[in-house]
């Protein structure tokens, strides 16, 4: 696999840094959500492999 360069922004680096169990992410725009959730469902994918991870989004297009 390739690791790739990426910029994080202060509160990216933030909320990645939390590691909590359960975390509600309120931002506005250009904040980089959707890094935020991947970087959470990898996590969460990677570390236990067979547990339940949710989403929740007003409806499936605001997801990503």
């Amino acid at each position: 696999m390739t690791k790739l360069d990426q910029y994080i922004n202060p509160a990216q680096a933030f909320y990645l840094s939390l590691m909590a169990k359960n975390s509600t992410i309120v931002a506005g725009r250009g904040v980089g959500k959707g890094m935020m959730a991947a970087s959470t469902l990898r996590r969460n994918f990677e570390g236990m492999p067979g547990s339940n991870t949710a989403l929740v989004a007003p409806n499936a297009k605001r997801m990503w």
